[in-house]
């Protein structure tokens, strides 16, 4: 179980990062462009290693932006202590993980 969350972890932070590169396309071709109150909710709902990919990496893509720049790294720190917080509580209640 724990294999395969992690394998969608994996897809679905792949397709938040092509989000941020169509949302990037859109932007240097005058488009129709993704509303950023979406690129924010996919962060929030454990895509924010592809957000942040799509902001640091040569995308560079929303990183004047205080929103992003400074918001999608909180909500990875907070996600993370979320996670570990629930691995903890689970080994506490005796919850097997790798089964």
């Amino acid at each position: 179980m724990i294999k395969y969350s992690f394998y969608i972890f994996i897809l679905y932070n792949i397709y938040c990062l092509l989000l941020m590169g169509i949302d990037k396309y859109f932007a240097i071709h005058n488009k129709r462009r993704i509303p950023e109150k979406i690129l924010l909710l996919h962060a929030v709902f454990f895509g924010s290693i592809g957000v942040l990919l799509g902001i640091y990496s040569p995308l560079k893509h929303k990183r004047y932006k205080a929103l992003f720049a400074v918001g999608v790294p909180i909500i990875f720190i907070l996600q993370i202590i979320s996670i570990i917080g629930i691995f903890y509580w689970l080994i506490q209640k005796g919850i097997a993980l790798l089964t």
